[in-house]
């Protein structure tokens, strides 16, 4: 008798992405039909969850979300009237302001995981839902409809979610899940209720999505600087349409949709941006902290020899120009911000892994820094906004 037995298999699942962009989705559009809609062609039983700041922002979204599926009751119908749930930095808090009161509707409502949830809101909301579709019955469809340049660019299209220990410091997303969404509608007419610091933060993606993969992108925002500022809804859609588009190549061509390696390079900036928001409370925007933290990371790999000299200076005026860079930090202390280096290891299973830009459009991984030159590049772009 053999003291092992070893019995191993091995098989592929196929996952399909979709991502729309679609103006007036709500009114005229086919998008969301073809999202929702079941393979068996029976409408779907489906509970939409709209973020509570949006609905502030557009009284009458309840009333359009409910009017779209009555007129479309034979692709998906409403369990309940929709619900509004507390939106931005708060709706991550824990499971208590989204997971919890979304996961607690799915069971009155009997839904099952040929069910809908149809997640409309800012890429924090889209995290905290996405995470309750996937936790009910082991994963319902979701279907997000993002609502902010961050969320159509970046956030509302990974294939990812989660929110944080509440209490504790540490990295964010520190319970969450990997779950292809069914579908993802952008809107660009959502955007107009925005201010202008909504606006502008999904144009730190692009910028940070472009000096990783495309130049060409980085040339594109360069040139529509005037159109973005003046809020041209054209400009703003042609940019996110590229940046949606290199993200989605990302995930379906990249070779590792889940994260199993250590490299990530769509988190470049991240390491510093995350431990921005964490320090300040969630005080400063997750688009404010990627444009401070790809400066961080481009002054240190220029002094570490890695990024062309002039980058940092190129990226600096285009941050600015855009509004970028003035946020102020009275109440952080540049050198805490150091910290956010070991909680991207521990993210990332062990091994530091920090993306580089060696010129824009292209990129590198590293597994050691700098330390001195690393303080020293946060004291160079974050020291300034502090308050002395």
């Amino acid at each position: 008798m053999t003291s092992q037995h070893t019995l191993d298999g091995e098989f592929t699942v196929a996952y399909r992405h979709r991502v729309r962009f679609e103006r007036d989705a709500l009114t005229s559009g086919t998008a969301l039909a073809e999202c929702l809609a079941t393979p068996d062609a029976e409408p779907a039983r489906t509970i939409a969850v709209l973020d509570a700041g949006l609905v502030d922002a557009a009284g009458n979204l309840p009333a359009l979300v409910k009017g779209w599926f009555e007129k479309n009751a034979r692709v998906a119908t409403l369990s309940a009237d929709p619900m509004v749930l507390p939106g931005s930095e708060a709706a991550k808090d824990g499971l208590a302001p989204v997971v919890e009161p979304l996961l607690a509707s799915i069971a009155r409502g009997a839904l099952c995981r040929r069910s809908n949830v149809l997640a409309i809101g800012g890429g924090a909301f889209l995290d905290a839902a996405s995470l309750a579709a996937s936790l009910a019955h082991r994963g319902l469809r979701c279907v997000r409809m993002p609502t902010t340049t961050l969320a159509q660019g970046d956030a509302g299209i990974g294939v990812k979610n989660g929110v944080n220990l509440p209490g504790l410091p540490g990295p964010k997303n520190l319970m969450g899940t990997f779950d292809v969404p069914s579908g993802v509608v952008n809107d660009p007419t959502l955007l107009a209720t925005l201010d202008d610091v909504h606006w502008r933060s999904g144009l730190a993606e692009s910028i940070k999505v472009a000096l990783v993969k495309d130049v060409g992108l980085l040339g594109l925002v360069e040139s529509s600087t005037d159109a973005l500022l003046a809020r041209d809804l054209d400009a703003m859609e042609a940019v996110l349409i590229r940046t949606a588009e290199l993200h989605v190549r990302h995930i379906t061509e990249g070779g590792d949709p889940f994260e199993a390696q250590l490299a990530r390079p769509l988190d470049f900036g991240h390491w510093i941006a995350h431990e921005l928001e964490v320090q300040s409370h969630w005080l400063v925007p997750h688009g404010e902290a990627v444009a401070l933290g790809m400066m961080v990371d481009l002054h240190l790999g220029e002094s570490m020899g890695i990024t062309a000299e002039g980058t940092a200076d190129r990226v600096d005026r285009l941050l600015r120009q855009l509004g970028f860079l003035s946020w102020r930090l009275d109440s952080l202390e540049p050198s805490a911000l150091m910290s956010g280096l070991e909680h991207f290891r521990q993210h990332l299973g062990g091994q530091l892994t920090i993306c580089m830009i060696e010129t824009p459009g292209r990129a590198v991984d590293i597994h050691a820094v700098d330390l001195d030159a690393a303080r020293a590049a946060v004291e160079c772009v974050c020291g300034n906004l502090v308050g002395r």
